[in-house]
């Protein structure tokens, strides 16, 4: 494709990302934005209508002194226009300003929100996805100020358009010859600020790795858990390194970009500039001729000066609008990507006893070939607690994530007392299910907020409930130990309370246990807990899962052996099923799993 094509196919996704801006902010405050549009045209027209009222002026003083007419009154008429005028251009800027912090405020509480109503919609797997983190980043990126400024430069485009086109009239009715002039130099230069838009906006998105990896490393520096670890490996100098070397290479990519529009910028306003004197040196003979007024010549400099600053500025407005227009279409893609993950029925799930049924299921993680869960075919019965166990990466996680839905099966189906979950409203089905998983989640709240999380409609005002959550799940005497009991704020980011990795995850349990569910998933409960308050964890949970069925996940064999029945799980598929006895009896897998961690080697 030409540089013509290109730019001229930048020109139309400047249009297509203009009408949705539009839309958007039209919908978001049409006061504001019905004001911005009219002081625009206002405010684009001034500098020619100041231009006609100064030129007036001019003519009606010498025409009163030299006695070619004697109307002293239109020199007043002239003077009336240019203050009005001129006060006008005060009153628009100031109006101006006062629309533009409303619109930006409106449109940051719109789009923001949107933005996050949006995420929280779409599937897990659209966050694990490299490409799909790097669009949420772009369309995170100062949403809101990208909005508005790519409106501010649509608005301020559009006012210098209009300033160009009113200052070529008043001038091509003087000189003609400044049009073919000035379209002739200032065509080629907006094509450049076009083609510069593209490359910053190309230049900033080849960046998104980059830029995730700088934001790391200036985490791992500043940030609570990793600082301890980093002084004493001495990491510093390292990442501060990694991180100066790719912040220089930014900066290098960028000065040469800005050497390349400072010469374009340059070169235009040389040749700008001695295009509107040239044709200033033939108004001037045309004056001594006789055959232009002296206003003519007192306006024309003034006003070619103008119409080469508008050019200027509307070249970079365009260049800006452009550049912006790339980040509307990051947002506007951002928008358009759907879940996978809907009700593609209307099916009612009246029984709600637990039953799960996986049918030859085949589940690969995006952008990999290899399955995780292969033809894999299991029967939980409802109620049942039911353990998990294999080598790391045998597809335990992935198997208990697609019975909560939170991936959907490549092949094969899951059913739910007979109904397959396919069919069921996600959001309903998903409110049948409590899970403690791995990345368990450590909010920044109290601790009593932290439980009532697992079923906040219910609970975050009820505060006798979650003490009965608590005296159940057995916290008691932690909570009591915090320095203001539930109350106490957890984290370090807006408290100063930081339970241990052990206490924040019992009360992922104990939030798990808030809900009152149908299915619980327990993906390594007890990871961070020593033997004893493992064993009295899974005893507990024994209890209180009684009628729930229950997947559970661990590594450690004492408290697997608990459960009604174990599945051992290797390359996706399960190869042995039975109860504790059973298996050892049976001397395979399971057994030998076993064997080796009672011997401490797992």
């Amino acid at each position: 494709m030409t540089v013509r094509g290109r730019a001229f196919d930048q020109l139309r996704a400047l249009k297509r990302s203009a009408r949705w801006t539009l839309r958007l902010a039209w919908s978001t405050d049409r006061p504001s934005v019905g004001g911005l549009v009219l002081l625009t045209v206002v405010t684009g027209l001034l500098p020619a209508g100041l231009a006609v009222a100064v030129r007036g002026l001019i003519n009606s003083v010498e025409g009163v002194a030299t006695g070619a007419t004697g109307d002293v009154a239109e020199i007043w008429l002239w003077l009336g226009v240019g203050i009005t005028l001129a006060l006008v251009r005060v009153i628009a800027s100031f109006m101006e300003g006062l629309a533009n912090r409303r619109l930006h405020d409106q449109i940051a509480l719109r789009v923001d929100t949107r933005v996050l109503e949006h995420a929280a919609q779409l599937d897990v797997s659209f966050f694990e996805r490299t490409r799909y983190r790097d669009m949420l980043q772009r369309a995170r990126r100062g949403t809101a100020d990208n909005i508005h400024r790519f409106l501010r430069h649509l608005l301020r485009a559009a006012k210098n358009l209009t300033t160009s086109l009113s200052l070529f009239i008043v001038l091509a009715a003087i000189e003609p010859l400044i049009l073919p002039l000035m379209l002739i130099i200032a065509f080629p230069y907006m094509l450049f600020q076009v083609r510069q838009a593209r490359r910053a906006y190309n230049l900033e998105r080849s960046r998104a790795v980059k830029r995730r990896w700088t934001a790391y490393f200036s985490g791992r520096l500043t940030t609570s858990p990793s600082v301890a670890e980093v002084k004493l490996l001495g990491l510093a100098p390292l990442l501060l390194s990694r991180f100066r070397h790719l912040m220089e290479e930014f900066f290098d990519q960028d000065w040469k970009l800005h050497v390349k529009g400072f010469r374009a910028g340059l070169l235009f306003g040389v040749m700008s500039t001695l295009a509107v004197y040239a044709v200033f040196v033939r108004v001037v003979l045309l004056a001594i001729q006789g055959q232009v007024t002296i206003g003519d010549v007192a306006i024309f400099g003034g006003a070619a000066t103008g119409l080469q600053k508008a050019v200027d500025a509307l070249a970079i407005s365009l260049r800006s609008a452009v550049a912006d227009t790339l980040f509307v279409t990051d947002l506007m893609s951002f928008f358009d990507h759907r879940p996978r993950i809907v009700a593609r029925g209307e099916a009612e799930w009246p029984q709600r006893r637990g039953e799960l049924r996986f049918e030859d299921v085949t589940f690969a993680y995006p952008d990999t070939s290899t399955p995780v869960v292969d033809g894999l075919s299991l029967h939980v019965r409802p109620g049942e607690t039911l353990a998990l166990v294999g080598e790391n990466g045998a597809g335990k996680t992935t198997l208990v994530k697609l019975a909560a839905r939170l991936y959907e099966p490549d092949e094969g189906r899951i059913l739910v007392d007979g109904v397959e979950i396919r069919e069921l409203p996600p959001a309903e089905y998903r409110r049948e299910i409590a899970f403690v998983f791995q990345p368990y989640g450590r909010y920044e709240a109290s601790a009593g907020e932290n439980i009532a999380y697992g079923d906040w409609q219910r609970l975050l005002r009820d505060r006798s409930a979650v003490e009965e959550v608590v005296q159940r799940a057995g916290l008691d005497s932690m909570v009591e130990s915090m320095p203001d009991g539930l109350d106490t704020k957890l984290g370090r980011s807006f408290g100063e309370y930081d339970p241990s990795a052990g206490q924040w995850q019992l009360i992922a349990v104990a939030r798990a246990l808030a809900r009152d569910a149908t299915i619980l998933i327990l993906d390594e409960p007890s990871s961070s807990l020593d033997a004893r308050a493992e064993y009295e964890l899974f005893s507990r949970l024994h209890r209180m899962s009684a009628g729930r069925t229950t997947l559970l996940i661990s590594h450690r064999f004492s408290t697997v052996a608990m459960a009604d029945r174990i599945g051992v799980i290797s390359d996706g598929r399960i190869v042995e099923m039975g109860t504790h006895d059973e298996l050892m009896e049976l001397g395979a897998v399971y057994a030998s799993l076993y064997n080796l961690h009672r011997r401490g080697l797992v």
